[in-house]
């Protein structure tokens, strides 16, 4: 698929009554995401990258049509956790939990995701 603005691809694999799962391939690094209800589970299929969890959303604002403090992204995480990751990596990121995904310079990474209500 066409790179978007966020500079991702993704494309929709399936959605499962409560759960969906989708690919996503990234070739510069997007905007920080929380999620109040739902639970991430990522697997890296290539690449690499650093995931950063946890802390505070610099500038959060609303995204997507969710409501207010729901869904919400920003323009970068204070105070997370930073990780590598790189293919054959799983990653479960805890509802409510700001994450980000930081793709070096010239580099790519990609990703199934596995959305999960967490109610």
């Amino acid at each position: 698929q066409k790179i978007q603005p966020d500079h991702s691809a993704r494309e929709t694999l399936g959605e499962y009554g409560n759960h969906m799962i989708r690919m996503i391939h990234r070739v510069a690094t997007g905007a920080p995401e929380f999620h109040a209800h739902t639970i991430d589970v990522w697997v890296v299929e290539s690449g690499k990258g650093t995931m950063v969890v946890g802390g505070k959303l610099i500038d959060p604002k609303p995204m997507g049509n969710g409501a207010q403090g729901e869904e919400m992204t920003g323009t970068g995480i204070t105070g997370g956790e930073s990780h590598e990751i790189s293919a054959g990596d799983v990653i479960h990121i805890p509802a409510s939990t700001p994450h980000w995904a930081v793709v070096p310079k010239g580099g790519e990474l990609t990703y199934l995701r596995i959305t999960i209500p967490d109610k």
